[in-house]
């Protein structure tokens, strides 16, 4: 997906062209009087429905197209330049399939989107990474694109090498760098055009914006009993029991956050946490036989609920 714009008035620009990166106002859409009054994208006001999104306007309606399911494993990232394998290390990465009723294999590159009920899925670059609300609109963590400059200094060192080669040898060529190709990278959805763009955006002024997101990490129905140690950005941060919750506070919410915690079976996540409400992570590390550890993004409904039973079982043990 090529650069994205960023506003998300609906009354005001509901269709109209791209507009040019000079005529933005902010990298960060202001949640807007219309989208308060109820007019905002049913993707925006509604939970997603479970199916796969053909077009970006079957996206904003939530309503996947018919007779289609999105078949989904985990693999690891085990391609691209080293930095990039280093920095997706134990993030897992998406094998998607799309079928239909009949369970028969449908191509995917025409896909926008999918949805498995909870979490929401966009396609970039031909693979497909989790959506997370921001705002009054969507970021993803996906891969940064190849970096001209590293392959045109290589292409370069390659020349002056060979030039060299038959006076001082190719050693004294200048080194090309790091190739940053395939890196992590925060994007964002234009929430009119369906494109993704660089989040924040470089060429744009800072947002006015300070917001600190909040992510309230818990442990709810789990049979195990041993803490779930976790670290955020590689740096060890505590440990979590059953029936126990904590609040993350995440002052930088146009900065990825790499959240990972400490069990064999669990991955790690590349998440921009939503400045514009609460973000709730539900831990399951022991579900039972043959269930194997789980963590799942639900709403803020959801984690009220489950944050206030936990308060209410601490309470009553108490007594």
């Amino acid at each position: 997906m090529p650069g994205a714009t960023y506003s998300s008035d609906w009354a005001e620009r509901p269709t109209g062209p791209a507009l040019a990166l000079g005529q933005l106002p902010t990298d960060v859409p202001i949640a807007s009087a219309t989208a308060a009054a109820g007019t905002a994208p049913a993707v925006l006001r509604e939970l997603p429905r479970p199916g796969v999104y053909l077009t970006f306007e079957q996206f904003l309606a939530n309503t996947p197209a018919p007779d289609l399911q999105a078949s989904t494993d985990t693999v690891t990232f085990s391609f691209g330049p080293p930095q990039a394998r280093l920095r997706w290390l134990g993030v897992p990465r998406l094998r998607v399939k799309i079928v239909n009723e009949k369970n028969q294999h449908q191509p995917a590159k025409q896909v926008w989107g999918f949805s498995d009920g909870r979490q929401l899925f966009v396609q970039h670059q031909k693979n497909f990474f989790p959506l997370h609300r921001h705002h009054n609109f969507f970021t993803f963590v996906g891969e940064a694109p190849p970096d001209v400059a590293y392959r045109q200094a290589r292409a370069q060192s390659s020349m002056q090498g060979q030039l060299k080669a038959g006076l001082l040898g190719a050693a004294l060529a200048h080194t090309p760098g790091v190739d940053h190709s395939a890196e992590p990278m925060g994007y964002a959805v234009d929430m009119r055009t369906g494109e993704a763009g660089q989040f924040p955006n470089p060429l744009l002024p800072a947002p006015a914006c300070t917001d600190t997101a909040y992510i309230y990490m818990y442990r709810y129905a789990d049979i195990s009993t041993a803490p779930v140690a976790f670290s955020l950005d590689n740096q060890p941060m505590g440990a979590l029991r059953p029936q126990q919750y904590l609040e993350i506070p995440w002052p930088q919410p146009d900065q990825m956050l790499r959240l990972c915690l400490e069990l064999p079976e669990f991955p790690c996540q590349l998440v921009i946490p939503n400045p514009g409400g609460l973000n709730y992570l539900r831990i399951t590390a022991n579900a039972g036989a043959g269930k194997r550890p789980s963590w799942e993004w639900v709403s803020v409904e959801q984690g009220e609920a489950d944050l206030d039973a936990i308060d209410r079982e601490r309470n009553a043990d108490a007594r």
